[in-house]
């Protein structure tokens, strides 16, 4: 007993459950049958604004260009029945006016021999056969017409009406309830369309096209293309046209006749006749056209606005606790498929819908249903067949809404599953999108490592290039995460590429100083053996001894302060010396030092030049080794300085600094770096012919960089110039 009431309380649930998804059913049923029922309300107006959109025949351009054409040959039929003759459409409507195009050096068409007037006599003649034909099957076969020459009254008519009292004040009114459709168009002497009546639904309209159809130059255009289709070129109205005949360029300008000249054209229509130009016309006759006219009136609209609800309620009921069809899976489709197949459906039942209320609604007998199904069953009256078919089109309405509601209604699973979840169960390209990225993750690992190979290889090759000593190895390719590196390493190269360059420097200089050091002490070392030799000697006169004492004197001295001076370079450049500075009158300075110079400078026929400033400049200098700067400056100015030449010294104070600059003309050419000038034992003069120990501007420049200052040489061609910057004492 306890068993059967448990698989009770268990089958309770399931009948609950299975009658709210009936009811469910129910509901979407009735929401369907009711859409179907509210569009099919809709035909009688979708059928009143279609009729509506029916276009006007009369005002349209295939029917006006239909009448220009017949315009074209009835005239030219006139023009044979005042003649008597058969007369050339060519004489009629077209003219030349030809040369010899002398000099001519452009461009020319070739025609084949012919001229473009032959040319287009016979498209002329081919294009008015055709219109001429086009005209017995349309214009002729279904409307009434009329042309009356102004001069001589010849006519030519299909009808026994005088056409032309339309629009007069003798036309009679029952001949105006004849013809409630006319055209009528009057063309002065000069081809000009001088007036035109016209009657119709809107005869302004109709008036407006003809005089825009009839100014339209459509014969010009029509020959014009036809000639510069065959000479391959674009041949303008109003243009020249250059063409080869007989191996000569001809020039010729073709005059177009577009219109008929002294002569009253009229068309008019009955209402039969104009039906049965509707039933004729390319424009009704066309399904396209046809069916455009219910394409246009919101058919579609309206029936997608109905989709539209439906997808809506789709979403919406699953938040009724009593409906649960959202939770059966009819469809198991993804949710992509479930898009496309919606907005598939959306726009093929939109055009469905149009075709519906077209066969239904439709009083044509070839788009008619309701005439098929009399024609076939012709027991049936017009009215039961049109009751069948609005009968099918329900049904097929309504089972039309239920496919779509079928469509919509597993979107509701999103309430079940979470949107989230929902996406990550039925989207398909979530789906894929897992998987791309799990394989996408995969193949980018072995990316990456293959790259960190690569990376690691470039820094590896560098490496091993550098460590054998390659200083030039260039760090090409993209290096990655070892990036840092290559400019840490392109250091590393360029610090070993200094330092070797330095030592190689390092050693010629060393080699140099041996050499001149060598030279310079060996050469007063050699006269003071020769001449402490000839003392020696016995015969040796009391004069001579006095003139060997004096060059033993001066070449020792000259040893002497060589040494001197090596030892107080070497000094300054390993940084023993002490420097006691103090406060410096510059100016004053340098005034003192070149007193005791003043008389050299003469003898060497040098002018000295100082531009000094007015106000005192102070410096922190030590005054002794400031001396020895100048004495040094001036001592190779009055050395090397070409004679009667000026020497240029000047001081100048240029913010917190004071600039001294030296300037003099070399008497020999300066062939050696400027910065070389200031190195131990090298002289201006490389053969070393003069005195000198060549460590003067060492000296200098090492004193002067020692008091916190700079120096700096400058060589421009024969012009040397030295400039010392200091700091201004405050």
């Amino acid at each position: 007993m306890a068993i059967r009431l448990k698989n009770r309380e268990e089958q309770e649930p399931k009948q609950k459950k299975r009658r709210w998804l009936s009811g469910g059913n129910l509901v979407v049923w009735v929401l369907c049958l009711a859409a179907a029922l509210a569009f099919l309300s809709l035909y009688p107006g979708f059928q009143d604004r279609a009729e509506a959109e029916e276009p006007d025949i009369l005002s349209g351009s295939e029917f006006l260009h239909e009448i220009y054409q017949a315009n074209i040959v009835l005239y030219h039929r006139l023009q044979e029945e005042v003649t008597g003759k058969k007369v050339n459409a060519v004489d009629i409507y077209l003219a030349e006016a030809t040369n010899k195009a002398e000099g001519y050096q452009g461009e020319y068409y070739d025609f084949g021999g012919k001229t473009p007037l032959s040319y287009a006599e016979e498209y002329l003649d081919e294009l008015l056969l055709n219109w001429d034909i086009g005209m017995a099957g349309g214009i002729a076969a279904s409307v009434d017409y009329e042309i009356i020459d102004s001069i001589f009254g010849k006519r030519l008519a299909n009808t026994e009406n005088s056409l032309t009292l339309l629009g007069t004040e003798e036309e009679l009114q029952s001949f105006r309830d004849y013809y409630p459709y006319y055209i009528k168009m009057e063309f002065d002497e000069s081809g000009r369309l001088s007036h035109v009546w016209a009657r119709g639904e809107d005869g302004d309209a109709i008036a407006e096209g003809v005089s825009v159809v009839m100014r339209s130059r459509y014969l010009q255009r029509n020959l014009y293309e036809s000639l510069s289709y065959s000479a391959y070129g674009n041949i303008g109205w109003d243009d020249y046209i250059f063409y080869l005949a007989d191996g000569e360029v001809w020039r010729t300008h073709l005059r177009v006749t577009n219109l008929p000249s002294n002569c009253t054209v009229c068309y008019a229509m009955t209402e039969a006749q104009f039906a049965q130009l509707k039933a004729s016309s390319r424009i009704f006759h066309s399904v396209n056209s046809f069916i455009g006219n219910y394409a246009g009136i919101g058919i579609q609209e309206c029936f997608r606005f109905l989709l539209i609800l439906l997808f809506a309620v789709s979403l919406l009921l699953p938040l009724w606790r009593g409906y649960h069809l959202h939770e059966k899976q009819f469809l198991p489709l993804h949710f992509e498929v479930t898009a496309v197949l919606l907005t598939v459906a959306f726009v093929v039942f939109g055009e469905l819908a149009v075709h519906l209320v077209l066969l239904s609604m439709s009083n044509r007998w070839d788009y008619s249903l309701s005439y098929t199904l009399h024609s076939l069953l012709p027991a049936l009256s017009m009215q039961d067949a049109r009751n069948i078919v609005l009968i099918g089109n329900f049904l097929l309405l309504t089972g039309v809404f239920r496919f779509w509601y079928a469509l919509a209604a597993p979107l509701g699973q999103i309430y079940v599953l979470s949107i989230r979840g929902y996406f990550k169960k039925r989207s398909l390209i979530v789906r894929v999108a897992r998987r791309l990225r799990v394989v996408v993750k995969r193949g980018r690992r072995r990316q990456q490592k293959a790259q960190w190979q690569k990376k690691y290889g470039f820094l590896l090759s560098a490496l091993q290039s550098v460590s054998e000593g390659n200083l030039q190895t260039e760090f090409n390719g993209d290096w990655g995460e070892f990036e840092p590196l290559k400019g840490e390493l392109a250091k590393i190269q360029d610090g070993f590429t200094r330092a070797v360059e330095e030592e190689v420097k390092s050693q010629r200089m060393r080699t140099e100083l041996i050499t001149n050091v060598s030279h310079d002490l060996k050469t007063p070392l050699t006269a003071i053996l020769t001449y402490t030799e000839l003392l020696q000697g016995k015969n040796v006169t009391e004069k001579q001894r006095e003139e060997y004492l004096a060059v033993l004197k001066r070449k020792s001295l000259r040893l002497k302060t060589l040494i001197e001076d090596l030892f107080e370079v070497s000094k300054a450049s390993s940084g023993n010396v002490t420097f006691e500075r103090e406060k410096v009158d510059i100016c004053s300075l340098m005034r003192q030092v070149w007193l005791e110079y003043e008389d050299g400078a003469k003898a060497a026929g040098l002018t000295f030049r100082f531009q000094f400033p007015e106000d005192k400049v102070f410096l922190l200098l030590d005054g002794e080794k400031t001396c020895r700067i100048f004495d040094n400056l001036y001592t190779n100015i009055i050395k090397y300085a070409m004679p009667d030449t000026r020497v240029y010294v000047s001081v100048a104070c240029e913010g917190e600094e004071v600039r001294i600059e030296l300037k003099n003309i070399s008497g020999t050419e300066l062939n050696i770096p400027a910065e070389s000038l200031t190195e131990r034992f090298v002289r201006g003069d490389s053969a070393r012919s003069s005195e000198g120990s060549g460590l003067g501007l060492a000296i200098a420049r090492s004193f002067v960089e020692g008091q916190e200052g700079q120096m700096k040489i400058e060589i421009d061609g024969d012009l040397f110039k030295v400039m010392l910057i200091w700091l201004i004492y405050p």
